[in-house]
């Protein structure tokens, strides 16, 4: 994208009731610019009173006066969201690899992470950014793929939050959004997808009380960890709903052998993980595991169905 947008910005389609769009051209027709002029732009924008800044752009190297840009704008109480970066590097852009900025990478549709993102341990949510719809010049629409689409979508949520509680400050906003993100990928926070994918149904239904939903959130199977001739495979159910689940089954049925691993009392938002290992022989040469597990909440109907199953196949490259 050509510019930053700054105050409380909605979804790439629009804006909804009650929100304020201020955009503030930084960069030239064909992307350039200086951190200079960002650095102006987000001031302006605390200045004029917004809450939220959406930083579709970036650059590799540390700019004194874009870092001294973006502590004004936190201590201001503004929150900025900043794509990673498209080039698949384990580095972030800046502005996103402040401390201080949400950086956020990108999925596809189907949840699958998108192998252009950048990552690092400062990525903290990510968000579909592969053939995202936008408004664009007289009435017409764009299709664009790139951690610039999955900045401003997380943006939006952040803006509709702000809209729908207008006593709310936006950290605060932020931060239930984080909160409310799907776990993916390595148990916890991770470097791909930082909290999680972006969950826009959960965080409207954040304070929504009797919300039973166990989902079945990742199966990773991470090299690194590897011990003798085995893979170590974390299987990990999420509570993605309001109240607690008092008994949670996890059944994990690898190449035709099945364990049961039971968990007690799992809080909103509390992730539990379970390990299997897959012997190294059976993944070698191409070979590949298949893996499935389900999920069950004895006593307690499931208000989301459908993400209570997974099933994955396992191999090496």
């Amino acid at each position: 994208m050509a510019s930053l947008l700054a105050g409380q910005s909605e979804w790439v389609q629009g804006v909804s009731p009650g929100v304020n769009l201020l955009a503030i051209p930084v960069l030239d027709g064909n992307g350039g610019g200086s951190a200079f002029q960002v650095a102006q732009a987000i001031i302006a924008a605390v200045d004029a009173g917004a809450e939220l800044i959406s930083m579709s752009l970036g650059a590799y190297a540390d700019s004194f006066a874009l870092r001294t840009a973006v502590e004004y704008a936190h201590n201001a109480g503004t929150v900025i969201v900043a794509a990673a970066g498209n080039d698949g590097y384990d580095q972030l852009l800046y502005p996103a690899a402040y401390t201080t900025v949400i950086a956020v990478s990108a999925v596809s549709a189907d949840a699958a992470w998108a192998d252009f993102s950048n990552h690092a341990p400062g990525v903290d949510i990510a968000a579909p950014g592969v053939g995202i719809y936008a408004d664009w010049s007289d009435g017409d629409w764009v299709e664009f793929t790139g951690t610039s689409a999955s900045a401003p979508t997380v943006a939006g949520v952040i803006a509709n939050m702000l809209a729908a509680h207008p006593e709310m400050d936006a950290a605060t906003a932020a931060n239930i959004v984080l909160a409310c993100a799907d776990e993916a990928g390595a148990p916890g926070q991770d470097d791909f997808y930082g909290a999680g994918i972006l969950n826009a149904d959960r965080v409207g239904n954040a304070n929504t009380p009797g919300i039973y939903d166990a989902a079945v959130a990742a199966h990773f199977l991470n090299p690194e960890k590897s011990f003798d001739d085995f893979h170590p495979i974390d299987v990990t159910v999420e509570n993605r709903g309001t109240e607690t689940l008092p008994t949670v089954i996890l059944t994990l049925t690898l190449d035709g052998r099945t364990s049961t691993h039971p968990f007690a009392d799992v809080a909103p938002g509390a992730v539990v993980t379970a390990t299997v290992t897959v012997d190294a022989r059976q993944l070698a040469d191409g070979k590949t595991s298949t893996l499935t597990s389900s999920v069950e909440t004895p006593g307690v109907t499931d208000s989301v169905p459908g993400n209570e199953t997974r099933s994955s196949v396992l191999f090496l490259k």
